[in-house]
């Protein structure tokens, strides 16, 4: 059984993840409706949504949610852990729009909460290495 010292620090990110995260996923719905509205293909709003909302969501979970210093390398993890959601964002998107012919506003929510635990876990590695899930969880090293 984990001890409260070991399980507060999980449950106190865990809550600046949830509210820098509902930041991020509000940017990124409006800037993928709004632009998919003004003409932009949605696939295309992606990547601008993307391009705009990592660097913000970098700086938000560096500062406020891990409070960590802002590092290069470490952005270059934390795109690279948000890019590799990208490819499950896109299915998810081509299979609810096009093939499904869900609307953008509908089809963003739900491709969003596809990827959201994958960013979760990948924000962690790339900001917070050292940071141990299992110890938070109780598991035996």
């Amino acid at each position: 059984m984990p001890s409260r010292e070991q399980v507060r620090p999980l449950v106190e990110r865990g809550g600046r993840y949830s509210l820098v995260g509902a930041v991020c996923v509000l940017l990124n719905y409006g800037i993928i409706v709004a632009t998919n509205a003004a003409g932009l293909h949605y696939l295309a709003a992606m990547t601008l949504a993307f391009a705009l909302v990592t660097p913000i969501g970098f700086l938000l979970h560096s500062r406020f949610t891990f409070r960590e210093p802002l590092r290069w390398r470490a952005f270059w993890r934390f795109a690279a852990g948000v890019a590799s959601a990208a490819p499950i964002a896109y299915l998810a998107m081509i299979l609810l729009c096009s093939v499904l012919r869900l609307h953008v506003a509908i089809a963003t929510p739900i491709a969003t909460l596809i990827v959201f635990l994958w960013n979760f876990v990948a924000a962690h590695w790339a900001i917070a290495p050292q940071f141990k899930f299992s110890a938070a969880f109780g598991a035996k090293k």
